[in-house]
């Protein structure tokens, strides 16, 4: 049985991913047409049906055909990087570009979070 608790923490993660989605373009100043691919990763990226994500709003329709589920990507890498120093370079140097973003901080993030309640 789904039950209305169940449809409000759908509509709570629902808002905050969009949200986050939405703010982190902003905060880069990278529009969502100017982004090639988005991997989804872990049990999230597992087990989420992309179609019907875009179709709720969870991800924005503008990432339409450029999102890819790849799985356990963080058990993935911390293996690969055990067996190549090149791919432990490489991901050391991907991680030395990486800006952290405290979403709740961020002022627009209420305003993107309820505007994107809705299912």
């Amino acid at each position: 049985a789904v039950t209305q608790k169940d449809i409000r923490e759908l509509q709570n993660a629902k808002a905050a991913i969009a949200a986050g989605i939405r703010i982190l373009s902003l905060t880069s100043r990278i529009g969502l047409d100017r982004v090639d691919k988005v991997y989804l990763a872990g049990g999230f990226g597992s087990y989420i049906n992309i179609p019907n994500a875009i179709r709720i709003g969870l991800l924005p329709r503008e990432l339409e055909g450029r999102i890819e589920s790849v799985g356990n990507a963080a058990g993935a890498g911390a293996v690969e990087s055990l067996f190549s120093r090149d791919s432990l370079q490489e991901k050391r140097v991907i991680r030395d570009l990486i800006d952290y973003v405290e979403l709740s901080y961020k002022k627009e993030f209420l305003k993107e979070y309820i505007n994107s309640m809705k299912l």
